[in-house]
């Protein structure tokens, strides 16, 4: 599951309150001149793990409508087979599938006198991965005249006091389940004439901390409402609990068919990527292209590694939002309770556990990043909790962007997904200096976003019909001073041959120094890139932008640029090398070498003797490590005024890409620490000296 949830990092419980950030995508600006535009007219399917369709805020939309639509389960769990048909006896007796013998109330109104039976086991819900079943019960149905009706309360041993439900879509009506303090909540649909039960639950809280995010709405305290208030929900079970919670592509198949069927304007999908499944890509073109149809996908959690975005989907990229997770400034004193300067506050920074690019053919990895905190309560008795999550990025966005689509839709303002993942870049909010791999083109801006549609994008007229093929450029020969590569205008976006259109390309601020680019060769629409290192500092994680231009639109592709250009470790020498380095929360110091022979690297960590903190790191091989195994070295050292230094050791095989990352997990005690780095290679398995040379890097 994308999802993580930090209750070791929640301060003030008793004091906390509904939090779900707003401002940082304009939400809050944008419905304080919009009041009407908060979503209502849309759609939002949630493929997740189920809803919970009791919750506060999920039950009417602000304009007085039914929240959530209607709930579907594609995994086939919670389906019961209920073709046994049966009477009552003269004294009302029903005997169940077990054998159990039931009473049933007089106000039971059948005129046909079948009752369909079932039997269901149900799956005890929890936040873990495994589930654990629960006692079998019997399941009645039958048709009163007008409606399908359900009974699966029947272990209470009086039926007057089950409750009796219809099709959720039909009433939006449910029950609650008690298992000796097992609380269970749950809905209905009849299907087959009553041949087939299905039951609908949730298994995860993820499906509802989105839906809450996304969408919720408290009547009589609206500051607790999620980014679109007034949006429509449709919940989306394919976690199957009987395999530990594992999603089928078969589910999310059927999944997305059943969108299209029912006309959604915004799917929110945060489980996985898509595998390169041939019917579901063909699928989500369709949605992009026909049915404008917008699928928001979380980053994935692997980070804070560069290359950790998973590139299964690269055929479909374009076609969906990839959403990266955020840690604003706002959210830093609200949710953390993080000491910060008001006149300075902390500029946003990109959690830790959120993937970064680059991703395949050297493109971003990812499009937007949006906030990804909420605290709420998870049961009317507990304290508040506070929740962060790539899943929690991307639920907000699709709520931000639902208010977008409000407004475009009562505007009578043609769109479609590309003319707003379009204006999306073209106003999305990326603070100074920060990296492209990370923050993708920025944090979305709707009020801006909605501000560049009117103005320029009415009737279509200048909506760009060169569609992103969303690749970048690498440079990464460590043996050249001046790297060189030559491209065309056609390797990054879809021109005619017999293209007239005046190009021009512009290298982002923040590459200037490093970064030339020739003319662009109006015959061919070729263009030479040139990098020169001697301007680089070896060992930093360096990235730039190539912006296309067109004559009138101005950009309409920033190409992105990876630089790898590590610290070379030679094989015939010893090497110390020292770094000092101001770690702030969520902000990883990273490093990245090359090394020719095998070594041995010691690492000595050293922290102000006058702290009590700890510091995580993790390390990878990016040419011959998996992710999973490089997420498995992450390693926590403590620290304190009697332990203010430690070592670790790490064995390197020779021609090995050697990454690390020292990075700091939020703590309300302070927001920065300065440390100190040092990194001895040795010759493995070695005891005869070499020519030791030292790098002091200030």
């Amino acid at each position: 599951m994308l999802y993580l949830k930090s209750k070791a990092y929640v301060y003030n419980l008793f004091s906390a309150k509904p939090y779900i950030p707003k401002y940082a995508t304009q939400q809050s600006v944008f419905l304080s001149k919009y009041p009407e535009f908060d979503g209502r007219g849309t759609k939002i399917a949630i493929i997740d793990s189920g809803i919970d369709v009791s919750l506060e805020g999920l039950q009417k939309t602000s304009e007085g409508h039914t929240k959530i639509i209607d709930c579907f389960d594609f995994t086939g769990v919670g389906d019961v087979d209920t073709s046994t048909i049966k009477e009552m006896d003269s004294k009302n007796f029903l005997i169940g599938l077990n054998g159990k013998k039931f009473k049933i109330p007089k106000n039971w109104k059948n005129p046909s006198r079948k009752w369909h039976l079932g039997f269901k086991d149900f799956y005890k819900q929890t936040v873990s991965k495994s589930s654990e079943k629960l006692p079998k019960i019997d399941c009645i149905v039958w048709f009163n005249g007008e409606k399908w009706c359900a009974c699966i309360e029947t272990y209470k041993k009086d039926l007057e006091k089950a409750k009796i439900l219809t099709n959720f879509c039909d009433e939006h009506v449910y029950g609650i389940l008690d298992f000796k303090g097992n609380e269970i909540v749950y809905c209905i649909s009849v299907k087959n004439d009553g041949n087939l039960l299905k039951i609908f639950t949730r298994y995860l809280d993820d499906g509802s901390n989105i839906a809450l995010i996304a969408a919720a709405h408290f009547p009589d305290n609206p500051k607790q409402d999620g980014l679109a208030p007034g949006a429509q929900i449709i919940s989306m079970n394919v976690l199957d609990p009987g395999i530990k919670n594992s999603v089928l592509l078969d589910h999310v198949h059927k999944a997305l068919e059943k969108c299209i069927e029912m006309k959604v304007d915004i799917i929110i999908y945060s489980l996985s990527s898509f595998c390169g499944n041939e019917g579901i890509e063909k699928l989500i073109l369709e949605m992009f292209n026909k049915h404008n149809i917008l699928i928001l996908k979380s980053v994935s959690n692997e980070g804070p590694f560069y290359g950790s975005v998973q590139t299964n989907d690269q055929n479909i990229e374009s076609s969906i939002f990839t959403i990266g997770a955020v840690l604003t400034s706002e959210a830093q004193k609200i949710a953390y309770h993080i000491r910060t300067n008001k006149a300075n506050p902390h500029p946003p920074v990109i959690y830790n556990f959120s993937s970064r690019g680059p991703g395949a053919n050297e493109n971003r990895g990812l499009d937007f990043v949006a906030p990804a905190t909420m605290i709420r309560k998870i049961s009317k008795i507990s304290f508040y909790n506070s929740f962060h999550g790539t899943n929690f990025a991307s639920s907000n966005a699709a709520g931000a962007i639902a208010c977008l689509i409000s407004a475009l839709k009562s505007k009578s303002i043609q769109y479609s997904p590309d003319s707003i993942k379009f204006a999306l870049f073209k106003t999305a909010f990326l603070p100074k200096n920060e990296n492209i791999f990370e923050f993708g083109h920025g944090i979305i801006q709707i009020n801006k976003a909605f501000d560049y549609f009117c103005e320029n994008m009415i009737n279509f007229k200048n909506i760009p019909k060169w569609m992103p093929k969303a690749g970048g450029m690498y440079f990464g020969d460590r043996n050249k001073i001046i790297m060189e590569h030559d491209f065309k205008i056609s390797d990054f976006i879809n021109i005619e041959t017999k293209d007239t259109t005046k190009w021009k390309l512009q290298v982002s601020k923040n590459a200037e120094k490093f970064m030339t680019i020739s003319e662009i060769d109006e015959n061919n629409k070729s263009f030479t890139v040139k990098v020169d290192t001697n301007k680089l500092e070896a060992g930093n994680f360096n990235s730039g932008e190539i912006m296309i231009l067109h004559p009138t639109i101005g950009s309409i592709y920033n190409i992105p640029v990876n630089i790898v250009h590590p610290i070379v470790i030679k094989e015939s020498q010893n090497c110390h090398i020292k770094k000092e380095a101001i770690l702030t929360f969520e902000k990883p110091y990273r490093i990245r070498f090359f090394l020719e022979s095998a070594k041995i690297c010691d690492i000595k960590i050293s922290a102000p003797k006058s702290i009590i903190t700890d510091l995580w790191i993790k390390y990878g091989f990016p040419n011959s490590m998996t992710l999973d195994d490089a997420n498995n070295t992450k390693q926590r050292l403590i620290f304190n005024q009697k332990n203010p230094n430690k070592t670790i050791s790490v064995k390197i095989k020779e021609m090995e890409l050697f990454d690390i990352y020292f990075y700091q997990k939020i703590r309300g005690v302070f927001s920065c620490a300065t440390f100190k780095f040092e990194f001895n290679f040795k010759n493995d398995l070695q005891n005869e000296k070499a020519d030791e040379k030292t790098i002091l890097i200030q």
